[in-house]
């Protein structure tokens, strides 16, 4: 499955772009992005999607999400963000980016 990362990406700016650690979020979500198109299309395990609930799937790319998403890199390259603050944005990043996906496609 092919993911609009324009439309995506265009939502992310717009919600999240101007307020603080603005590009260290779109770069986040950049990254969930790509990490949930990979989820769609793994052969090996993910393909079965049609059978389970929406609420079953969002966990499930929720939990490959997260566990590809590397945050130490984003504090490290977008300035110096406090580890408990970026921990707060970037699961509300995540969150928001798969509940889109979810609603979006399926």
């Amino acid at each position: 499955m092919k993911l609009n990362t324009d439309l995506l990406l265009g939502d992310i700016t717009v919600k999240y772009g101007s307020k603080s650690y603005g590009s260290a979020r779109v770069a986040l979500a950049y990254d969930c992005i790509f990490y949930a198109e990979e989820w769609f299309n793994n052969p090996t395990g993910h393909a079965a999607i049609s059978g389970e609930s929406p609420r079953k799937i969002r966990k499930d790319l929720k939990r490959y999400v997260t566990k590809r998403v590397r945050l130490a890199r984003y504090k490290e390259k977008y300035g110096i963000i406090p580890s408990f603050i970026w921990w707060f944005v970037a699961k509300a990043v995540i969150n928001w980016i798969i509940n889109r996906i979810i609603d979006e496609y399926l």
